[in-house]
């Protein structure tokens, strides 16, 4: 399982990351500045598997990026899949307990 944490990155407790990229920030954000009710980075209690989090990324606690159901190619709300690999776009928002 390889897994790439990026400069400035926050993954909260709880959380776990596998085999995927989360790029970080851009630039320093005190912590608890919510934007749409979410901190950036990763919250608490997230399960991340093959999955790519793009520069301020917002992901709200509980959420799951799993792609379970193995999609291969999918546009959806502020992420997508190609070939199998969620991608989370710079600066998209997942609510907290989005299940992808």
């Amino acid at each position: 399982m390889t897994k790439l944490i990026g400069i400035r990155a926050i993954v909260r407790q709880g959380s776990t990351i596998e085999s995927s990229i989360v790029m970080g920030a851009t630039a320093y954000e005190p912590l608890g500045t919510l934007v749409s009710g979410v901190e950036i980075g990763i919250g608490e209690n997230c399960v991340i598997r093959n999955a790519i989090i793009d520069l301020d990324a917002r992901v709200g606690a509980g959420t799951q990026i799993i792609n379970a159901e193995n999609v291969q190619e999918y546009d959806g709300d502020n992420y997508s899949i190609r070939g199998g690999v969620v991608v989370v776009p710079r600066g998209a928002i997942l609510p907290p307990g989005t299940v992808i």
